[in-house]
């Protein structure tokens, strides 16, 4: 492994917007943004996968936990501001 890579950290998380375009090196690669990839990915709501994080997203929004964004491969879903640790479980009777 090069010196460069070891000494690579984690990327720091953030909110993104929607209208932030795709970029190639120096230019962007025209009007495709954020929301184009989001509204791709994750239109299915009954796909098992984005039916949970659906459910994530919901219980981070009802204890107020929606100001940075969710962590894929976290050990746990959400934390309070005092250190709870939450797990969202999801269920459907209708999937895609």
């Amino acid at each position: 492994m090069s010196d460069s890579a070891t000494q690579l950290g984690p990327v720091p998380q953030r909110l993104r917007n929607p209208a932030d375009r795709f970029r190639l090196g120096n230019g962007n690669c025209g009007p495709v943004t954020l929301g184009d990839y989001w509204q791709w990915s994750g239109s299915s709501l009954l796909d098992n996968t984005e039916c949970g994080i659906v459910a994530e997203f919901l219980v981070a929004l009802a204890l107020g936990l929606t100001e940075s964004p969710r962590l894929e491969w976290a050990s746990f879903d959400l934390e309070t501001a005092v250190g709870a640790k939450i797990e969202v479980k999801s269920a459907a009777y209708l999937q895609s």
